[in-house]
């Protein structure tokens, strides 16, 4: 029984370390780059990870980052005309609605692959995901 708990603690210990290691990584791949850069770097992250409105996405880097609302809507702006991501129409709940996603060139261009993303960028995303299920009611 105790042998089981020992090989337990080292699989949380090894997903720690690899977490601590994604996190440096993801640093250093900024290092040298503009403030402007490394925001649209984590605008692009949480948007390869799962579709979103416009008003999650600036929810979410509002938490983030700090950033009004009308630079997130020039930041997407932005990535848009790089074809980093792009307006795709929902229409899987009762509401239609327009959502953004992460363009597979966009994703190799800015983190190289999306298991580079650090636990923190992903925490905040969905959060504010479920934040808004429980306000609105919206599935998805």
């Amino acid at each position: 029984m105790s042998e089981r708990v020992y090989v337990k603690e080292l699989e949380i210990q090894s997903e720690a370390h690899s977490e601590e290691r994604r996190e440096k990584q993801w640093k250093k791949s900024g290092k040298g780059r503009g403030n402007r850069w490394l925001m649209l770097r984590d605008l692009l992250s949480i948007l390869s990870m799962r579709p979103m409105n416009n008003n999650i996405v600036q929810d979410t880097m509002l938490l983030m980052r700090g950033l009004k609302r009308t630079t997130v809507r020039d930041m997407l702006e932005q990535l848009e005309r790089t074809k980093s991501i792009e307006q795709l129409e929902d229409a899987s709940g009762p509401i239609r609605q327009w959502v953004w996603v992460a363009t597979e060139g966009g994703v190799q261009y800015w983190i190289g692959s999306r298991k580079a993303i650090p636990a923190t960028i992903a925490q905040a995303a969905w959060t504010m995901r479920v934040v808004n299920v429980l306000e609105v009611g919206e599935t998805g």
